[in-house]
């Protein structure tokens, strides 16, 4: 992960955060350049762009009880964004609001865009990690369980992190 000057990173305001979360350092995300998704993601994933976006798609619609917006994966349909402290995941460009919804889940959550698409990056790369035979936290693949405990510490300085919470548990 390169360095960059702060004022290339996009930081959710303290006083929208859980009043328990507001001590902490935030983290701050960025939108990455299209020319840099495929070594992002073989970097951080060891798979293809339109792959992941695929696993998004059906993590989404998954969670969104087949209800989801998104009938093309595409990768021009998703922005892709890069946080602070190494993680990726994408953002489904269609504005929210989003609704989880799953009766035999018990959730049922309103998220933004941005909500959900770290909710359905976080369900896709964990499904990920499970196709390639591992026990998380102990996976062969050692990059899985590092992106996924980077999106769960940024989850925590998101302002929907309890509502993310809800769907995910």
């Amino acid at each position: 992960m390169a360095a960059f000057d702060s004022s290339d990173w996009t930081f959710y305001d303290k006083q929208d955060l859980h009043p328990g979360r507001r001590r902490r350092k935030l983290i701050g995300w960025r939108s990455a350049g299209k020319d840099l998704w495929p070594g992002l993601v073989r970097a951080q994933l060891g798979m293809r762009v339109n792959e992941f976006a695929d696993d998004v798609a059906a993590a989404l619609a998954w969670l969104c009880d087949a209800n989801s917006r998104l009938t093309n994966t595409s990768w021009d349909l998703w922005d892709l964004r890069e946080t602070q402290n190494g993680a990726i995941y994408l953002v489904p460009l269609e504005e929210g609001p989003w609704r989880m919804k799953r009766s035999d889940r018990h959730f049922d959550e309103t998220l933004t865009r941005d909500g959900a698409g770290v909710c359905a990056s976080m369900l896709a790369i964990s499904w990920i990690g499970h196709e390639r035979t591992c026990d998380l936290p102990f996976c062969p693949d050692e990059r899985i369980p590092k992106i996924l405990k980077r999106l769960m510490r940024f989850r925590e300085m998101h302002p929907e992190g309890a509502e993310i919470d809800r769907v995910l548990d």
